[in-house]
Protein backbone atom coordinates (compact mmCIF):
# COMPACT_ATOMS: atom_id res chain seq x y z
CA UNK A 1 0.00 0.00 0.00
CA UNK A 2 1.41 3.39 -0.47
CA UNK A 3 0.09 7.16 -0.39
CA UNK A 4 0.03 9.34 -3.41
CA UNK A 5 0.92 13.03 -3.13
CA UNK A 6 -0.19 16.42 -4.38
CA UNK A 7 1.49 19.76 -3.96
CA UNK A 8 -0.58 23.09 -3.77
CA UNK A 9 -0.21 26.67 -2.40
CA UNK A 10 -1.58 29.00 0.04
CA UNK A 11 -1.37 32.41 0.75
CA UNK A 12 0.17 33.92 3.74
CA UNK A 13 -0.88 37.15 5.35
CA UNK A 14 1.45 39.18 3.98
CA UNK A 15 0.79 38.16 0.11
CA UNK A 16 3.30 36.00 0.03
CA UNK A 17 2.51 32.23 -0.61
CA UNK A 18 3.80 28.70 0.53
CA UNK A 19 3.39 25.48 -0.78
CA UNK A 20 1.83 22.54 1.09
CA UNK A 21 2.32 18.52 0.47
CA UNK A 22 -0.57 16.41 1.17
CA UNK A 23 -1.92 13.21 0.25
CA UNK A 24 -4.34 13.08 -2.68
CA UNK A 25 -4.61 9.40 -3.47
CA UNK A 26 -4.23 5.29 -2.29
CA UNK A 27 -2.05 2.34 -4.10
CA UNK A 28 -3.07 -0.88 -3.08
CA UNK A 29 -0.42 -2.95 -4.49
CA UNK A 30 -0.97 -6.61 -6.02
CA UNK A 31 -4.67 -5.56 -6.56
CA UNK A 32 -4.18 -3.39 -9.13
CA UNK A 33 -6.10 -0.53 -8.29
CA UNK A 34 -4.62 2.73 -8.41
CA UNK A 35 -6.53 5.70 -7.49
CA UNK A 36 -3.99 8.86 -7.96
CA UNK A 37 -4.57 12.42 -9.48
CA UNK A 38 -1.10 12.84 -11.08
CA UNK A 39 -1.34 11.02 -14.22
CA UNK A 40 1.80 9.73 -15.97
CA UNK A 41 1.82 12.47 -18.87
CA UNK A 42 2.32 15.38 -16.68
CA UNK A 43 4.94 13.39 -14.62
CA UNK A 44 6.68 12.64 -18.06
CA UNK A 45 6.64 16.31 -19.50
CA UNK A 46 8.11 17.79 -16.06
CA UNK A 47 10.80 14.81 -16.84
CA UNK A 48 11.69 15.35 -19.97
CA UNK A 49 11.49 19.98 -19.38
CA UNK A 50 14.66 19.19 -17.03
CA UNK A 51 16.56 18.14 -20.19
CA UNK A 52 15.77 20.59 -22.02
CA UNK A 53 17.96 24.05 -22.50
CA UNK A 54 16.96 26.47 -20.50
CA UNK A 55 15.84 29.88 -22.20
CA UNK A 56 14.51 32.36 -19.64
CA UNK A 57 13.78 31.91 -15.85
CA UNK A 58 12.50 34.94 -13.22
CA UNK A 59 12.08 34.71 -10.02
CA UNK A 60 11.26 38.41 -9.10
CA UNK A 61 13.50 38.79 -6.71
CA UNK A 62 14.94 41.85 -7.49
CA UNK A 63 12.99 45.06 -6.74
CA UNK A 64 12.49 46.29 -9.79
CA UNK A 65 11.33 44.66 -13.20
CA UNK A 66 13.91 43.71 -15.26
CA UNK A 67 14.51 45.24 -18.93
CA UNK A 68 14.45 41.87 -20.27
CA UNK A 69 10.48 41.93 -20.25
CA UNK A 70 8.88 44.31 -22.84
CA UNK A 71 5.73 46.21 -21.07
CA UNK A 72 3.29 48.27 -21.18
CA UNK A 73 3.98 51.41 -18.88
CA UNK A 74 2.11 51.80 -15.71
CA UNK A 75 0.65 48.29 -15.66
CA UNK A 76 3.20 46.26 -14.01
CA UNK A 77 5.18 46.31 -10.85
CA UNK A 78 7.22 43.97 -8.25
CA UNK A 79 5.83 43.80 -4.77
CA UNK A 80 6.96 41.13 -2.24
CA UNK A 81 8.67 38.74 -4.50
CA UNK A 82 5.97 39.00 -6.80
CA UNK A 83 4.72 40.56 -10.65
CA UNK A 84 2.01 42.47 -9.74
CA UNK A 85 0.05 43.09 -13.63
CA UNK A 86 -3.09 45.21 -13.97
CA UNK A 87 -4.60 47.14 -17.25
CA UNK A 88 -4.82 50.80 -16.86
CA UNK A 89 -8.64 51.75 -16.76
CA UNK A 90 -8.12 54.10 -19.94
CA UNK A 91 -6.55 51.47 -22.06
CA UNK A 92 -8.10 49.58 -24.67
CA UNK A 93 -6.04 46.70 -24.56
CA UNK A 94 -4.97 44.39 -22.30
CA UNK A 95 -1.83 45.07 -20.21
CA UNK A 96 1.08 43.23 -22.46
CA UNK A 97 4.33 41.63 -20.84
CA UNK A 98 6.59 39.59 -23.31
CA UNK A 99 10.33 38.59 -23.26
CA UNK A 100 11.91 38.04 -26.52
CA UNK A 101 13.41 34.57 -26.76
CA UNK A 102 13.96 32.38 -30.16
CA UNK A 103 12.25 28.60 -29.83
CA UNK A 104 9.96 26.16 -31.78
CA UNK A 105 8.73 23.60 -29.11
CA UNK A 106 8.49 25.44 -25.23
CA UNK A 107 8.20 24.49 -21.91
CA UNK A 108 6.67 27.02 -19.76
CA UNK A 109 6.05 27.11 -16.10
CA UNK A 110 4.76 29.83 -14.00
CA UNK A 111 2.73 30.47 -11.19
CA UNK A 112 -0.25 32.79 -11.22
CA UNK A 113 -3.01 34.41 -8.68
CA UNK A 114 -6.31 35.98 -10.06
CA UNK A 115 -6.18 39.00 -7.86
CA UNK A 116 -9.92 41.09 -9.39
CA UNK A 117 -8.85 40.69 -12.94
CA UNK A 118 -10.94 38.87 -15.60
CA UNK A 119 -8.13 36.59 -16.30
CA UNK A 120 -5.37 36.68 -18.62
CA UNK A 121 -3.90 35.14 -21.68
CA UNK A 122 -0.51 33.06 -22.40
CA UNK A 123 0.84 34.51 -25.59
CA UNK A 124 3.03 33.14 -28.13
CA UNK A 125 4.38 35.25 -31.22
CA UNK A 126 6.66 35.06 -34.26
CA UNK A 127 6.79 39.05 -34.59
CA UNK A 128 7.98 38.87 -38.13
CA UNK A 129 5.69 36.62 -39.16
CA UNK A 130 2.82 38.72 -41.45
CA UNK A 131 -0.14 36.17 -41.86
CA UNK A 132 -1.82 36.47 -38.79
CA UNK A 133 -2.74 39.17 -36.64
CA UNK A 134 0.60 40.67 -34.43
CA UNK A 135 2.40 37.55 -35.40
CA UNK A 136 -0.19 35.44 -33.51
CA UNK A 137 1.00 32.37 -33.29
CA UNK A 138 -1.05 30.24 -30.42
CA UNK A 139 -2.33 31.09 -27.20
CA UNK A 140 -3.39 29.66 -23.78
CA UNK A 141 -6.40 32.19 -22.27
CA UNK A 142 -7.33 31.87 -18.82
CA UNK A 143 -10.26 32.77 -17.45
CA UNK A 144 -11.87 32.25 -13.96
CA UNK A 145 -14.50 29.42 -15.34
CA UNK A 146 -13.08 28.46 -18.59
CA UNK A 147 -9.23 27.80 -19.81
CA UNK A 148 -9.30 27.79 -23.85
CA UNK A 149 -6.50 26.39 -25.60
CA UNK A 150 -5.92 28.20 -29.19
CA UNK A 151 -4.06 27.97 -32.89
CA UNK A 152 -4.09 31.69 -33.61
CA UNK A 153 -1.79 31.36 -36.70
CA UNK A 154 -4.54 29.33 -39.00
CA UNK A 155 -7.60 30.10 -36.17
CA UNK A 156 -8.84 33.30 -35.02
CA UNK A 157 -5.87 35.59 -35.64
CA UNK A 158 -5.19 34.52 -39.47
CA UNK A 159 -5.62 37.40 -41.90
CA UNK A 160 -8.82 37.32 -43.66
CA UNK A 161 -10.40 35.49 -40.92
CA UNK A 162 -9.49 37.93 -38.56
CA UNK A 163 -11.01 40.69 -40.37
CA UNK A 164 -13.78 39.00 -41.19
CA UNK A 165 -14.59 38.15 -37.72
CA UNK A 166 -14.69 41.84 -36.84
CA UNK A 167 -16.42 43.05 -39.73
CA UNK A 168 -20.46 44.02 -39.12
CA UNK A 169 -21.39 41.56 -41.66
CA UNK A 170 -20.20 38.75 -38.94
CA UNK A 171 -22.41 40.11 -36.56
CA UNK A 172 -25.54 40.35 -38.62
CA UNK A 173 -25.61 37.68 -40.72
CA UNK A 174 -25.82 34.49 -39.29
CA UNK A 175 -25.18 32.46 -42.89
CA UNK A 176 -21.73 33.99 -43.18
CA UNK A 177 -21.20 34.02 -39.35
CA UNK A 178 -21.79 30.06 -39.81
CA UNK A 179 -19.27 30.12 -42.89
CA UNK A 180 -16.71 31.35 -40.97
CA UNK A 181 -16.83 29.05 -37.85
CA UNK A 182 -16.66 26.19 -40.12
CA UNK A 183 -13.56 27.37 -40.96
CA UNK A 184 -12.32 27.36 -37.25
CA UNK A 185 -13.12 24.09 -35.90
CA UNK A 186 -10.61 22.71 -34.63
CA UNK A 187 -8.31 25.62 -34.16
CA UNK A 188 -9.40 25.78 -30.24
CA UNK A 189 -10.49 24.24 -27.60
CA UNK A 190 -12.15 25.16 -24.12
CA UNK A 191 -12.48 23.10 -20.88
CA UNK A 192 -14.11 24.05 -17.83
CA UNK A 193 -12.85 25.14 -14.72
CA UNK A 194 -13.13 27.07 -11.04
CA UNK A 195 -10.19 29.26 -10.53
CA UNK A 196 -10.68 31.18 -6.98
CA UNK A 197 -9.52 34.76 -6.56
CA UNK A 198 -6.49 34.86 -4.19
CA UNK A 199 -5.55 31.25 -4.45
CA UNK A 200 -2.14 30.48 -6.25
CA UNK A 201 -2.42 27.91 -8.97
CA UNK A 202 1.03 26.56 -10.74
CA UNK A 203 0.35 26.04 -14.48
CA UNK A 204 2.36 24.66 -17.45
CA UNK A 205 2.39 24.75 -20.85
CA UNK A 206 3.94 22.12 -22.71
CA UNK A 207 4.55 23.37 -26.99
CA UNK A 208 5.95 20.02 -29.05
CA UNK A 209 5.41 20.03 -32.44
CA UNK A 210 1.80 20.80 -33.43
CA UNK A 211 0.57 19.79 -30.10
CA UNK A 212 -0.32 21.96 -27.32
CA UNK A 213 -0.64 20.81 -23.52
CA UNK A 214 -1.69 22.30 -20.65
CA UNK A 215 -1.92 21.43 -16.98
CA UNK A 216 -2.84 22.79 -13.80
CA UNK A 217 -0.81 22.27 -10.17
CA UNK A 218 0.24 19.38 -12.00
CA UNK A 219 -2.67 17.24 -13.49
CA UNK A 220 -3.32 18.08 -17.54
CA UNK A 221 -5.86 19.64 -18.20
CA UNK A 222 -6.18 20.28 -21.90
CA UNK A 223 -4.71 19.21 -25.72
CA UNK A 224 -4.69 20.57 -28.74
CA UNK A 225 -3.42 19.47 -31.71
CA UNK A 226 -3.32 22.25 -34.58
CA UNK A 227 -1.21 22.43 -37.76
CA UNK A 228 -0.15 26.50 -36.81
CA UNK A 229 1.21 25.70 -33.26
CA UNK A 230 4.17 23.93 -35.05
CA UNK A 231 5.45 27.15 -36.56
CA UNK A 232 9.20 26.79 -36.85
CA UNK A 233 10.00 30.37 -35.55
CA UNK A 234 8.68 31.79 -32.24
CA UNK A 235 10.40 34.99 -31.53
CA UNK A 236 8.51 35.94 -28.33
CA UNK A 237 5.76 34.62 -25.17
CA UNK A 238 4.22 36.58 -22.23
CA UNK A 239 1.13 37.80 -20.60
CA UNK A 240 -1.80 39.72 -21.92
CA UNK A 241 -3.99 40.69 -18.30
CA UNK A 242 -7.46 41.84 -18.63
CA UNK A 243 -8.23 44.45 -15.96
CA UNK A 244 -6.82 44.67 -12.55
CA UNK A 245 -4.98 42.33 -11.51
CA UNK A 246 -3.19 39.12 -11.53
CA UNK A 247 0.05 38.22 -9.83
CA UNK A 248 2.91 35.77 -11.38
CA UNK A 249 5.91 34.40 -9.77
CA UNK A 250 8.70 31.63 -10.66
CA UNK A 251 8.16 31.93 -14.27
CA UNK A 252 10.39 29.50 -16.51
CA UNK A 253 10.57 28.75 -20.28
CA UNK A 254 12.82 26.07 -21.46
CA UNK A 255 13.51 24.07 -24.96
CA UNK A 256 11.73 20.46 -23.97
CA UNK A 257 14.10 17.40 -23.51
CA UNK A 258 13.52 14.03 -25.05
CA UNK A 259 10.44 12.04 -24.90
Amino acid sequence: MCLAYDHTTSTDSDGSYRRITHPIGLCVLGWGLVLVGLTATAHADRTTAKNGRLLFQDTFSQSKLRKVWRVHPNSFRIDKGVLIAGQRPDAHHGAVCDVLVDFKDLFLEFSFMLDGSAGFNVVIDDRKYRGSHAGHICRVAVRRKRITLGDDKTGNMKKGLFEKRRSPRYRSDKQFRKQINRLLAGKSTSVPVDLKRGHWYRMTVRITGKTMRVALDGKPLATLTSEGIAHPTKTDFGFTVLGRFTRFDDVSARSPGRE
